[in-house]
């Protein structure tokens, strides 16, 4: 597997997270947060590493570290090389609040150099209550639904892609990016509906040329991976939505016995192989 993103999930970060109280007590989601970014790639057919702050990711032309609560390891220092060389990072609230030994970063939210990188002060955090929601309204028109928690945040050289819809905070930055060295760093300052993150990393996905299994969409239920020999690109389609499905295929493809194919008709949970020379 040859991935191209790397997505933070940081067992540490998890349990200071999980033993903070507040801001909001009756649940954060982190591991729920990060599962959300990821569910976009996976229907996307996006392949993905999972790292955590002790892993190097200069190698990676994506970075998606949402809730970074937690800096530790000098993983700060290995975010602004890695954007600053030309990477691409996606963060969000409820990022640098305390360093490795839980202690405040002082001066400022986030710490650890994450201002100057996102280009933004995070001053304060709303916590909603369950059932509460307020709106993501993008420039370009879309809107989606916020909840749990809202960063209220300055943008301080970010520009702006996306205000709050609703509340005293109605009209002020929600969703950024900041330009960085050689790279651009994004930063959404509340967790968003499923909507977003697929529309989000699909415009992300080709203004990057991340590679996918497919250049569409698979069916809903339908997981799209691809494995790969020096000589040889390896298709794997499976079927987990209960009901038969067709997937086009693009050209070259061929079955495990030569013969070439242009659908692939899956049953019920059916799984299925295709390979093709790589160009």
């Amino acid at each position: 597997v040859k991935a191209e993103v790397a997505l933070v999930f940081d067992m540490e970060n998890r349990w200071a997270i999980e033993g903070a109280a507040g801001p909001r007590n009756c649940g954060i989601h982190y591991a729920e947060q990060v599962r959300a970014h990821y569910r976009a790639l996976w229907r996307l057919g996006v392949p993905v590493d999972v790292v955590d702050e002790e892993c190097d990711i200069s190698g990676y032309d994506l970075v998606i570290a949402p809730m970074l609560y937690m800096l530790r390891a000098g993983f700060e220092e290995k975010l602004k090389a890695f954007v600053d060389q030309g990477g691409t990072l996606v963060g969000t609230y409820h990022t640098g609040l305390v360093n490795e030994n839980d202690l405040c970063h002082l001066g400022g939210w986030p710490g650890g150099g994450l201002m100057e990188l996102f280009g933004l002060w995070h001053e304060d955090t709303d916590a909603l209550w369950d059932g509460e929601k307020n709106t993501l309204c993008l420039t370009d028109g879309r809107s989606y639904e916020l909840r749990e928690l809202c960063a209220l945040i300055h943008p301080q050289g970010a520009k702006v892609l996306g205000t709050y819809g609703e509340d005293f905070y109605q009209g002020e930055a929600a969703f950024t990016v900041n330009s960085f060295g050689k790279g651009q760093a994004y930063y959404l300052a509340a967790p968003a509906e499923e909507g977003f993150y697929l529309d989000f990393y699909t415009e992300l996905s080709q203004q990057l040329a991340l590679p996918r299994a497919l250049d569409q969409l698979c069916p809903e239920g339908v997981e799209a991976c691809l494995r790969e020999s020096e000589e040889e690109q390896f298709l794997f389609l499976q079927n987990f939505s209960g009901k038969e499905q067709c997937v086009e295929l693009p050209a070259g493809y061929v079955g495990l016995h030569g013969e070439p194919v242009e659908k692939a008709a899956l049953a019920p949970y059916d799984s299925q192989v295709f390979c093709r020379k790589k160009s």
